[in-house]
């Protein structure tokens, strides 16, 4: 009985729920792109992969469905059942260079579940807990989000690249059934609340809402452009890595590095906005999330131009790597915080939504252009381009209404 409570509690299903946000993420959207490197699938096409984050973007679109039909924890134990059957699906598929088609499509459909996925746990979250207790779980749902990640690039990546790609995908399909299973005895069932009924009624007012604000041109504009730059490199982070030889090492810098770094970036950038306020913090922060790719081209360019050790290979990567996650873990700080102040006490949940969706915006259509750019003017333009592109962004910075007040978050 008293394992039975321990398992139901707040703490265990918000690290659980928050972990199977993260980890289908990270199998759909990172490691596809290192998988199809090995498979020797043409970058450009790797490129494409961006397109996947498409219903992450729109997914706000079609979140009153799942806001009004069936409950929260319904739809999470039905996407969730899914998304372990298409791992199992892609772990079937993998071997056979005739079936990438197919696992292009496979992924995407799991990004659409994924996507929707997303959707319920975040409903299901609030629903369920209090404000106080949504606020005190937060840095749990963060942690877990990361681990999600880590176990996806550093044990799943790591297994295909070492030892076979059906084992990988299989080993996601287990790891995603184990949270299932768990989810579908043990994950509570929220009781009802006027307010949920209240917010299915009032989503299209709080759309309506969202654009009515004062300064809403150049906010559109400044979410849009600030992370194109970011989504360019990453699509194409691992195909380079597969590219200068060190495939092998991908799984434990992307786990060891670069999402450690990624999580000190985005406390560092939260201390750095609490003590100088947003409109203080926004232009160093933005010039650093992406002035850091100008790394990757000078990496790029130091590569090419003779044969190095793979040791050297392995620890410039690695370094380069790590500081580019930092900067972008302060960007993410630096974001979350705007994106909160736009949301209107009423509707911070469709508020939210919306502008999360328009950050992708850009970076899905610019991430596939991305494997053409290297296949015409190879890694080192295209990490040059991936900096340019972030400039809208600058441009809108001063358009943007931001008090002098610092932030309370």
């Amino acid at each position: 009985m008293r394992l039975k409570r321990y398992l139901r509690h707040n703490a265990v299903w918000v690290f659980t729920a928050n972990f199977c946000e993260g980890f289908p993420y990270t199998v759909i959207r990172v490691i596809s792109n290192f998988y199809l490197a090995t498979m020797q699938v043409g970058v450009e096409l790797i490129g494409l992969t961006s397109f996947f984050g498409l219903p992450w973007t729109f997914k706000f679109l079609w979140s009153p469905f799942v806001d009004r039909y069936f409950s929260k924890r319904r739809w999470m134990l039905a996407m969730q059942a899914l998304l372990m059957l298409i791992a199992a699906a892609l772990a079937l598929c993998s071997p056979f260079p005739g079936l990438i088609p197919v696992m292009f499509g496979l992924f995407f459909l799991g990004s659409i579940f994924a996507a929707t996925n997303d959707i319920a746990t975040d409903g299901y979250y609030m629903e369920t807990l209090a404000a106080a207790e949504q606020a005190r779980w937060v840095g749990l749902r963060v942690l877990a989000y990361r681990i999600a990640m880590m176990t996806g690039t550093g044990i799943v990546a790591t297994v295909g690249a070492l030892w076979s790609w059906p084992a990988a995908f299989l080993l996601a399909a287990v790891i995603s059934a184990l949270f299932f299973c768990y989810h579908l005895f043990f994950l509570p069932v929220p009781p009802p609340r006027d307010e949920v009924a209240a917010a299915r009624v009032s989503y299209l007012e709080a759309f309506t809402t969202y654009l009515q604000r004062e300064h809403i041109v150049a906010i559109l504009f400044f979410i849009i452009f600030l992370r194109t730059g970011e989504y360019m490199l990453h699509t194409m982070v691992g195909p380079f890595f597969v590219s200068i030889g060190i495939k092998n090492h991908y799984g434990w810098i992307s786990s060891f590095v670069g999402l450690p770094a990624t999580i000190a970036g985005a406390l560092f950038g939260g201390w750095i906005i609490a003590r100088l306020g947003l409109r203080r913090a926004i232009w160093p922060l933005v010039l650093f999330q992406n002035a850091t790719n100008l790394l990757y081209s000078a990496l790029a360019l130091w590569l090419d131009g003779g044969a190095r050790p793979e040791l050297v290979r392995v620890a410039t990567a690695a370094t380069v790597n790590g500081i580019e996650n930092l900067s972008s873990g302060m960007g993410n700080a630096l974001l979350i915080v705007f994106l909160m102040q736009l949301c209107h006490e009423r509707y911070k949940s469709a508020h939210y939504a919306i502008g999360s969706g328009l950050m992708g915006l850009s970076g899905v259509f610019a991430g596939a252009v991305s494997g053409f750019i290297v296949k015409d003017h190879g890694y080192p333009v295209m990490f040059l381009v991936s900096f340019l592109a972030a400039v809208p962004a600058f441009v809108f910075i001063p358009w943007l209404g931001l008090s002098t007040e610092k932030s309370r978050t």
